[in-house]
């Protein structure tokens, strides 16, 4: 496939990271050469190859730790960790989203932001594919292999004409 002069859908300045890289997050690591070993105040620090939990906004752990309260009162404390399907979780994640999508910002039944619904259920989506946790009955077509993407899933379009001044 020869070089497009258009612009991908993705930033086209974004670095390209290499297998070892992948293979690193994939396995809980940071990226090689990320860290360091760093004095603070006078106290030496080893972070080399941890990750840097500071770079989460503390917005996303209060929305989703309020909704975990919220679930620990109407179910049980840690009820999501006994696992579930994970197309449920996909269900309520796409309807908190649409709800947000077309405006409502918050969950009638809980009064909490339908984001911090969202945020929760892609937390258990993470948790249960990372655990390799809950019951996968996502779709697949037939011969699909587990865990490989269909062909087709890179997105390219061409760069839309500049709009006339």
């Amino acid at each position: 496939m020869s070089e497009s002069p258009t612009t991908d859908w993705h930033l086209r300045d974004a670095p390209v990271p290499t297998q070892e890289q992948i293979d690193a997050l994939t396995k809980g690591k940071v990226v090689p050469g990320a860290g360091s070993t760093e004095r603070t105040d006078g106290m030496l620090r080893y972070n080399s190859g941890k990750h840097r939990l500071t770079l989460i906004p503390a917005s996303l752990n209060r929305y989703t730790s309020a909704v975990l309260e919220y679930g620990a009162i109407k179910y049980s404390a840690n009820n999501w960790r006994k696992g579930g399907s994970w197309t449920s979780a996909i269900d309520s994640l796409q309807r908190h989203l649409d709800a947000f999508r077309e405006g409502e910002d918050f969950d009638a039944e809980s009064a909490l932001p339908h984001l911090a619904h969202l945020a929760f259920n892609v937390m258990i989506l993470i948790e249960f594919f990372d655990k390799g946790f809950g019951t996968d009955d996502r779709f697949r077509y037939p011969g699909q292999p587990v865990g490989e993407q269909l062909p087709g899933r890179t997105l390219i379009f061409n760069q839309p004409p500049a709009r006339a001044a």
